[in-house]
């Protein structure tokens, strides 16, 4: 059994960033799909998102699951070893759902007990959220391939197709939503000072995560994004007393 990643599309932020940091101009037309994946579980196939061929052909000599994901999506390394530990029968699956963000929830079904909560628990508003669902090989059609890939869309098109899904009670994966998402940006431009408390605000908290040994590997990169956004803040503060703000 293998684990098999799909990268939505995403710009080429290390790219990015080494020439802001050189101070070339960004060319907005950077901003397109890009080969840079973020997941880092061991053993894992990676895949970009819109590659259906591969896929199909994979999915002919080997089974796996497949997940879609983003690049704000973080996997647990050990996930393929507690996949393998349970006897699946279902088309897809579905695990709870950290989401650190202002308001830090888990998404969980509404019954039964869970392993881990991180922050609210919170119900299921979709039948998928965006990184938490896996798709096995065997139901692995072009078709159900470009119906799924997105988790909105992805939800309604399993109901309608029919295809069964195993809710199971361990966290394999997280998102993390910073300051500098797409849903906090709107704030920079209309409220700058509240940005920069928010900004302030994320990097602290999640500075010293305490999170569960068993979940070092979304402590590591909340560590890491924190400690980046504590410099970010410094240099803003920085430059406003430099401008006089």
């Amino acid at each position: 059994m293998l684990i098999v990643f799909a990268k939505r599309q995403s710009p080429d932020w290390a790219g990015i960033a080494a020439d802001y940091r050189r101070g070339v101009a960004i060319d907005p037309a950077r901003y397109a799909p890009a080969r840079q994946n973020l997941a880092a579980v061991q053993g894992a196939v990676h895949f970009d998102h819109d590659d259906v061929e591969g896929l199909l052909d994979l999915a002919e000599r080997r089974a796996f699951w497949l997940f879609f994901h983003d690049d704000d999506d973080f996997f647990a390394d050990g996930m393929m070893a507690r996949l393998e530990a349970v006897d699946i029968a279902a088309d897809t699956c579905v695990f709870p759902l950290p989401r650190v963000h202002q308001d830090l929830v888990t998404f969980a079904p509404t019954e039964g007990e869970i392993e881990f909560v991180y922050g609210r628990r919170v119900p299921f508003f979709h039948h998928f959220h965006t990184n938490n669902y896996g798709i096995h090989s065997r139901v692995c059609t072009a078709e159900n391939l470009r119906g799924l890939k997105d988790h909105i869309d992805g939800s309604i098109f399993a109901l309608k197709a029919g295809l069964t899904r195993a809710v199971l009670p361990f966290v394999v994966s997280a998102t993390v939503k910073t300051p500098c998402s797409a849903s906090m940006l709107p704030a920079l431009l209309s409220d700058p000072p509240l940005f920069m408390r928010q900004m302030g605000g994320f990097a602290a908290r999640f500075r010293e995560p305490r999170l569960p040994a068993t979940y070092s590997w979304l402590e590591r990169p909340l560590r890491q994004i924190a400690e980046i956004f504590v410099q970010i803040s410094a240099d803003f503060s920085a430059r406003a007393r430099t401008n006089g703000g």
